[in-house]
């Protein structure tokens, strides 16, 4: 059974794309329950926020601009906590996958395709039945 409350931990260091698919994201019904999306811009502030809300379901840019990518990021933040994952990137290599299977990742979107918002409502819907099945 889902809480009531469903928070997502949506991870990107563009300000417009998050915002863009943060609206996409809160426009997910399901019933009985609340979608809140939180917004993180960097590494260190998604570590942060993750261990305050601890989300049912992270999705992440790989590229954060940092010394750490977003799969170097979630490995972090699973020492702590273990939430279900959808990357996204403009650069898709059998490398990136390779890395993100070691993660608990449920999907890996082509930044691009991100647009038919359908394919993203799919996969945070596979996100979060994956984390009620862990639960």
């Amino acid at each position: 059974m889902f809480p009531t409350e469903i928070h997502i931990l949506l991870i990107d260091k563009d300000l417009k794309s998050s915002e863009n698919i943060k609206k996409v994201l809160e426009e997910i019904r399901l019933p009985d329950h609340t979608i809140y999306v939180t917004l993180a811009h960097n590494v260190q502030e998604a570590i942060r926020i993750a261990s305050q809300i601890l989300p049912q379901l992270i999705i992440t840019e790989i590229d954060l601009g940092s010394t750490k990518d977003g799969i170097e990021m979630i490995q972090e933040i699973n020492q702590t906590l273990l939430s279900p994952v959808i990357y996204y990137t403009y650069l898709y290599n059998r490398d990136l996958l390779a890395r993100a299977r070691n993660t608990p990742m449920i999907n890996f979107l082509i930044k691009s395709k991100i647009g038919k918002f359908e394919e993203l409502k799919f996969a945070v819907e596979l996100g979060l039945l994956e984390w009620q099945k862990n639960s």
